[in-house]
């Protein structure tokens, strides 16, 4: 498997050395050496926004890095970039839900459920919002239950 994504890398270099501001290329050599050292990919997809600074997909997978990496805070910021440049990408909804969801799941529904106005059938989305809306039914349960012994 390592020397299958060994290959593509090989590839995605190649593709540069052709055309140096392939951004494509950048992104997906990122997202292959995110499959093997994932602290490596966030220099992939800071090269494309060298190149292109207002690159929602770039800007996108390296929000996702660094969350997995370093920071939520660092991620939802990239993430407010992405969205400043698109509102309606879809992929920076979901990952901007998932992240705020861990402190304000109302906000996390909030934008899954604009995520889903603007593709209803996205996979991603669909779970997201699942996830959330359990986990919000259990903070209700919690409230109930405390509010009982309050009582």
């Amino acid at each position: 498997l390592l020397n299958e994504y060994g290959k593509a890398v090989e590839y995605y270099d190649k593709a540069s050395e052709l055309d140096p501001s392939n951004i494509r290329a950048l992104i997906c050599k990122g997202d292959v050496v995110c499959k093997v050292k994932p602290e490596n990919a966030i220099y992939w997809y800071d090269a494309a926004l060298d190149i292109d600074p207002k690159n929602v997909t770039a800007l996108v997978k390296k929000a996702v890095a660094v969350q997995n990496l370093r920071s939520s805070h660092e991620a939802e910021r990239i993430l407010d970039d992405a969205l400043e440049i698109d509102p309606n990408h879809v992929g920076a909804l979901v990952c901007k839900a998932n992240i705020v969801g861990e402190e304000d799941n109302d906000k996390a529904l909030e934008l899954l459920d604009k995520a889903l106005s603007i593709d209803p059938k996205n996979a991603f989305a669909l779970e997201s919002r699942r996830l959330a809306l359990q986990m919000k039914s259990a903070e209700d349960e919690i409230s109930e239950l405390k509010r009982q012994l309050d009582e």
